[in-house]
Formats: structure tokens, C-alpha cells, sequence
């Protein structure tokens, strides 16, 4: 199935784009996806235990099966003071 991921902050940065499209398996959940795209760009690697997911605008969580032509977003914790 393909599905469209969406990038912020310094996930975007890591994979140079702020959409990517991904060809996953069926019955993929949303934190499979972001693993499959960490083997495309290593450096987000290291987030995926603080990312947040959202389906079609939706927070999910992370053991939420994707659905062909969905888009994934792939939220980075929000900092800030």
C-alpha cells in the first residue's frame, strides 16, 4: 500500500522533504512506517521513541493499522520556554 508521511521540525530537515510518499506492507501500523522510513534516513532513527502520530489529522496511537492512501504525520515533541 502507499501512504504519504509528513515531516516537521528536525524530522524534515533529516529527510530533506516535509512529504514523503512510502510503499509498506498491508496491516502496517503508524510506528512501522516511521521505522521503515528510518531505514531510508537513519537520523530519525533516534526520535522514534518520542514521536507522536496523527492519520488524516488525527492523533492515533502508535500501534494504529494504516490504511492505503492515508497520510501519516510523524510529530516531533514540541519544545519550547
Amino acid at each position: 500500500m502507499q501512504i504519504t508521511i509528513q515531516l516537521f521540525a528536525i524530522l524534515r530537515e533529516f529527510a530533506g522533504a516535509s512529504q514523503l510518499r512510502l510503499e509498506a506492507p498491508s496491516g502496517t501500523t503508524a510506528l512501522q512506517a516511521a521505522q521503515l522510513l528510518a531505514e531510508r534516513f537513519p537520523k530519525i532513527r533516534g526520535h522514534l521513541g518520542t514521536l507522536s502520530f496523527a492519520i488524516n489529522g488525527e492523533i492515533v496511537p502508535a500501534q494504529t493499522v494504516l490504511l492505503d492512501s492515508c497520510e501519516l504525520a510523524l510529530l516531533p515533541p514540541v519544545s519550547g520556554g
